[in-house]
């Protein structure tokens, strides 16, 4: 998935290919039990993934993980999660809940 990065760097383009492969994860990864991922077990290791190869190491090169950088989905984890529920109510119920 990431040669199709290269090029057009949009949020929209970036956002589709987020999603185009958490779907990818969804549809070839179970849980030990055999169970179907949720979208946020789906998408949680590739925003970690795209967080270590583009902002820790600057990949898949200085200038394009500059530009990709901003486009970043934040990996949440259920602590921040809650926090944001019981400190954000109703920004939490409008986007999240």
């Amino acid at each position: 998935m990431l040669p199709k990065f290269y090029g057009l760097v949009t949020r929209e383009h970036f956002d589709s290919i987020h999603a185009q492969t958490c779907e990818r994860i969804l549809s070839s990864i179970k849980t030990n039990r055999g169970q179907a991922l949720s979208y946020g077990q789906a998408q949680k290791p590739w925003n970690v993934f795209l967080k270590v190869y583009v902002d820790w190491a600057r990949r898949p090169n200085a200038d394009l993980a500059q530009k990709l950088g901003p486009l970043l989905h934040v990996p949440l984890d259920s602590l921040l999660m809650k926090f944001m529920a019981r400190e954000f109510r109703a920004e939490y119920d409008a986007r999240i809940g």
